[in-house]
């Protein structure tokens, strides 16, 4: 079986990643009770905010690649259209994986529950929406 990803929508899938970051995070949304919790001031966040944003897209395509790739599985093993094929493969994958490893993470690091569940929706958000895309752009 070849699995061929189209590229466009994992790009388009990746800059939309980064849209829903941009609003979820945004002061009038989520911003402020974020930057609350990690303890940062506007000056240490306009600091790193070039190499954060440029990690963030990068690590984006990844990702959307692997939703992107496994979707074209799942697709082909259920035989759903590409829309579902997507949306339940990134549910799949965020409630395996992202969720998992970002509640872990914050029971090890003590992080308090507000944090965490900011990320962990922020992240389905995140993998439902760049599914979404996949789908459609499929």
């Amino acid at each position: 079986m070849t699995i061929e990803v189209n590229w466009f929508s994992v790009l388009a899938a990746a800059v939309s990643s980064m849209v829903v970051g941009s609003i979820w995070y945004a002061k009038p949304v989520f911003g402020t009770i974020w930057q609350k919790q990690v303890k940062l001031t506007d000056a240490q966040m306009k600091k790193g905010a070039t190499k954060a944003l440029t990690g963030a897209f990068l690590l984006a395509i990844i990702a959307a690649y692997v939703l992107a790739h496994v979707t074209q599985l799942s697709q082909a093993f259920f035989g759903y259209t590409p829309v579902v094929a997507a949306l339940s493969t990134a549910f799949w994958l965020w409630l395996g994986i992202s969720m998992t490893t970002i509640v872990i993470h914050a029971l090890f690091e003590q992080r308090n529950t507000t944090l965490t569940i900011l990320h962990v929706a922020n992240q389905l958000v995140t993998m439902l929406v760049m599914g979404l895309v996949i789908g459609l752009l499929q």
